[in-house]
């Protein structure tokens, strides 16, 4: 079976949660090389062109200009000629449903809120998601960051494992303080 692609709403930042597609640059039919401008997309807080991630032919446009959709809905399919309609339609059914399956576990990771757990003296706040069986994954941040860098991995992991967010010492609303600061005393408050 010939290939079909995707072309999605990108993220261009990290507030960016949707967009809307205010022109297609290209007519249903024409062939696309990667680079080129596809389409014009708003966001809160830009206004810019969407250069196109792959090559082939526009085969379906499934935003309708004025339309605001998320991150990470399907924008247009390229497939080659040979892809038959039905294909397509059925690609475009499977990808909407699986979409609005991960939007829904997304919102719901959204509404929970962390914890805190006291242990030795250290105060460290979490976010769980999942509740799956096997090994758990940890999800620590760097400097400067909190739980929240975690905010858009989080909840498509916790969909298979249980998954643990967690503000380090000196960060978010983990205790302010580090003590050593070393990183066998990071290690061990975790």
């Amino acid at each position: 079976m010939a290939e079909i692609q995707t072309i999605v709403m990108p993220k261009w930042g990290l507030a960016m949660q949707e967009g809307m597609v205010t022109n297609w640059n290209v007519d249903l039919g024409a062939t696309i090389s990667k680079g080129d401008e596809i389409m014009d997309v708003e966001t809160a807080k830009i206004a810019n062109a969407f250069e196109s991630p792959v090559a082939g032919k526009l085969r379906r446009k499934v935003v309708d200009e004025g339309e605001t959709v998320p991150v990470g809905a399907l924008l247009g399919v390229i497939a080659e000629d040979a892809v038959s309609d039905a294909d397509i339609d059925a690609f475009v059914s499977d990808f909407q449903a699986k979409f609005a399956e991960s939007q829904a576990a997304t919102a719901g990771a959204a509404q929970q809120e962390p914890e805190v757990v006291e242990a030795d003296g250290i105060r460290l706040r979490y976010l769980k998601l999942g509740d799956a069986e096997g090994d758990p994954v940890i999800f620590l941040h760097g400097y400067g960051a909190d739980l929240n860098n975690w905010l858009f991995n989080q909840p498509a992991i916790a969909e298979h494992r249980t998954t643990y967010a967690l503000d380090l010492p000196g960060h978010g609303g983990s205790t302010k303080d580090v003590g050593e600061g070393t990183v066998p005393a990071l290690a061990k408050a975790v």
